[in-house]
């Protein structure tokens, strides 16, 4: 009964591991790292002496380097809205894609800000998030390494005297207010906005075109 017993916690705890592993970092991690914890258990354990303790010793560092490139890694996600076109750099330390430590910036842009001084704020509802880059155990940057430049908007044009003309606009003429909003976050339709809000900040009454 004994034997069968430790026959069967061998045999269910490796597929339940594999099986936690691979709900959180698929299933491609989860089969490497029951690998390399099997090269390491039968390195610890193999009994046999002399110059066979040298590669028992290789073969349990090597697991062990591949267990942390497989489970530790650093992770850089880029989160756009399609909306305002805000962008946010998510970085991430994370065990078997489980965040342990998250750094978040925010990269506003000036559409965003004009919203924001409406009165009518992007709720980012259509947010999306992707992968642009992993370093394998802190170190191999790989599937994905995407590199290059990505999202510069510049907001220093975007006075602080804007800033309040456009926040007296929101105040004093709410239903344009809406239909500017309506025209970025539903329509997307960038220029009739643009063209609309220059003219309600050069004091123009930003009717129809």
């Amino acid at each position: 009964m004994q034997f069968s017993v430790r026959l069967l916690l061998f045999a269910v705890v490796p597929i339940a591991a594999f099986f936690a592993v691979a709900r959180t970092a698929g299933y491609a991690v989860a089969a490497g790292t029951i690998l390399a914890l099997a090269m390491f258990v039968a390195a610890a354990f193999w009994r046999r002496r002399g110059r066979v303790v040298y590669l028992r010793l290789a073969a349990a560092v090597f697991a062990l380097a591949v267990l942390w490139f497989l489970a530790v890694d650093w992770s850089w996600f880029k989160a756009d809205c399609p909306d305002c076109l805000n962008h946010r750099d998510v970085a991430e330390y994370r065990v078997f894609c489980i965040p342990v430590h998250t750094q978040v910036v925010e990269r506003p842009t000036r559409l965003q800000l004009v919203l924001k001084d409406l009165g009518l704020p992007c709720n980012h509802t259509n947010r999306g998030r992707w992968h642009k880059h992993r370093r394998w155990g802190l170190v191999l940057c790989a599937c994905p390494c995407f590199d290059g430049t990505w999202s510069i908007d510049n907001t220093g044009d975007y006075t602080e005297e804007m800033a309040s003309t456009v926040r007296q606009v929101g105040e004093e003429n709410p239903q344009l207010a809406a239909e500017l909003a309506d025209l970025a976050i539903r329509k997307h339709d960038y220029a009739t906005f643009w063209r609309k809000i220059n003219r309600a900040i050069e004091g123009e009454s930003g009717g129809p075109d």
